[in-house]
């Protein structure tokens, strides 16, 4: 039953939400965002996902979810690696990197649920680890590399972050 309730949940890009609006669009409202037992996103969202945001439910073209090798996110012409996500990947409880409690990719499984052993709690507020991709594709370590917008809010500096590898 839990399977065919995460099928539910699933999209690529040929999903128009009721508005017409497809992943990545400001105020696209992914099928998670209509989930009666689960309100979180539209809680989170009222109005729709931001601009080039998605969810562990996003499936690329090449059935590829968030944190698989090869993954390529809506709108996005450059793939993450395994376990790789990017400023806008939103977890289940639609926090981005940097927002306390955020759960990256490796922590949960297909079905956006948190994995045995894994901290459901999730990271501290401007925390990130080591799979956090920029912009440009960049990561930790990386000349140029710019930590996840909501780290670099909270630390108060354009280019500052912490991480936790």
């Amino acid at each position: 039953e839990l399977e065919e309730e995460v099928d539910d949940l699933r999209y690529t890009d040929s999903y128009r939400d009721d508005s017409g609006k497809a992943p990545g669009q400001a105020g696209f409202k992914p099928p998670a965002w209509h989930d009666p037992k689960d309100p979180t996103l539209r809680n989170k969202f009222p109005d729709g996902l931001p601009e080039g945001a998605y969810d562990a439910f996003y499936t690329d073209k090449n059935g590829r979810q968030v944190g698989d090798k090869g993954f390529l996110p809506p709108g996005k012409a450059q793939p993450l690696g395994t376990g790789e996500y990017d400023d806008d990947f939103v977890d289940p409880a639609g926090r981005r990197a940097g927002e306390r409690g955020f759960l990256p990719p490796r922590r949960l499984d297909r079905k956006g649920l948190v994995l045995p052993g894994q901290n459901p709690d999730g990271l501290d507020e401007a925390c990130y680890d080591a799979d956090y991709r920029d912009a440009s594709g960049k990561k930790v370590g990386d000349r140029g590399f710019q930590p996840p917008r909501a780290a670099r809010a909270a630390q108060g500096a354009p280019a500052m972050g912490v991480a936790v590898l």
